[in-house]
């Protein structure tokens, strides 16, 4: 059972058994807070999706020894199973601390022509690569470092 509260979902389990007692019948309830299990749950779950993902990418590198011919397949896989529009993969050349387009998925030519290269540090996405996290923009256009305007139609 789910219930609402100030601090969210709380998931509750609800145990009841029938109790005699000197000839009167009577119901016991026991009400446990397992919300803790269920964000457990939800971890393992979205452990096994991870899981299949990669096991899904290795199986894809593991046919062929080329990485040219095994990136575009990784890629898709990727975008699909994380539900992605699309993604772009880019290898790092460590010489000029630049990132160059390997490979795109649902990615348009217009806006491959400005993901190459990347700097490190230098636009949006070389900001991103440079660093340890994800980045959520709800307005693109208002970004000082943003890609140019006709990339993002």
């Amino acid at each position: 059972m789910k219930r609402e509260t100030a601090e969210g979902v709380q998931h509750l389990q609800i145990t009841h058994f029938p109790v005699r007692w000197k000839n009167e019948a009577y119901t016991c309830f026991f009400v446990r807070d397992v919300t803790f299990l269920k964000q457990a749950e939800e971890s393992i779950l979205q452990a096994n999706r991870e899981l299949s993902v990669l096991n899904q990418a290795l199986a894809t590198i593991g046919k062929s020894f080329r990485l040219e011919e095994v990136l575009p397949g990784v890629l898709q896989i990727l975008t699909e199973r994380l539900q992605a529009s699309g993604g772009v993969l880019y290898p790092f050349d460590e010489s000029s601390e630049t990132l160059q387009l390997s490979c795109s998925q649902g990615v348009s030519p217009t806006l491959q022509k400005h993901l190459t290269p990347i700097k490190l540090g230098e636009t949006i996405l070389g900001q991103i690569a440079q660093s340890d996290y994800t980045l959520g923009i709800d307005n693109l256009s208002l970004e000082p470092n943003r890609l140019p305007p006709e990339t993002l139609q």
